[in-house]
């Protein structure tokens, strides 16, 4: 599905969260590459040395913290900061688990739309760009709290995409399976390099799609 015609991201500054490993990272050495303004959202103590590339400029955020860093100039939110415990539904857990997995992935993901909104709002080649998870509609029992919060992140940007309709702004929802990251450690199934996700994210985004699902 198109929601546009093609965009031209070197062009644009983009803010990127949770860019100091895995898939964050990957899409911040992706879009540098191509030329974009990107500013690489981080909760690091110190500037991660892997956010010293050409265009980029490391900027510490917390999702649910107040306030979040005042960046007028950005055109994209890529929504990617996230937890997973990795929970099962039957852990005594769980309960907790899925509180802080919510407040971190849905809250304050829903934080984050509100702060930019009103500034992207009537840009065609301006939005979000989010990173939900292929779980949202597939969950796994190994991590079914993890799951339930993006089935709760993929409604809240199913609406979101209704809002650009009206509201005339681009809208990417990502739906990858399994990555390669710290997210994943310790499991023993298969994984795509976090390189190759954000190279398809990023031509997606590229060509005005609004959903990208992965195999």
């Amino acid at each position: 599905m198109r929601q546009t015609t093609g965009i031209a991201l070197e062009e644009l500054t983009v803010l990127v969260t949770g860019s100091q490993r895995g898939l964050g990272l990957a899409l911040v050495h992706e879009l540098s590459a191509r030329g974009t303004r990107v500013y690489a959202g981080h909760r690091s103590a110190g500037v991660p040395a892997e956010l010293d590339l050409p265009g980029v400029t490391p900027v510490f955020m917390e999702l649910g913290a107040t306030p979040l860093p005042r960046l007028p100039d950005v055109d994209y939110v890529v929504n990617n900061a996230g937890i997973n415990r990795n929970t099962p539904l039957d852990s005594p857990q769980a309960t907790q688990v899925l509180d802080e997995e919510l407040r971190t992935n849905v809250l304050g993901t829903l934080n984050l739309i509100h702060h930019y909104l009103p500034r992207l709002a009537g840009r065609p080649a301006a939005g979000f760009v989010n990173i939900i998870s292929a779980l949202a509609i597939d969950p796994n029992y190994f991590c079914a709290t993890y799951s339930a919060s993006k089935a709760a992140l993929h409604s809240l940007c199913v609406s979101l995409r209704q809002v650009a309709g009206d509201k005339g702004f681009h809208v990417l929802n990502v739906y990858p399976t399994a990555i390669d990251t710290r997210l994943t450690d310790g499991l023993a199934i298969p994984k795509l390099a976090p390189a190759e996700v954000a190279r398809a994210i990023v031509d997606a985004w590229s060509a005005g799609d609004c959903e990208l699902f992965f195999q």
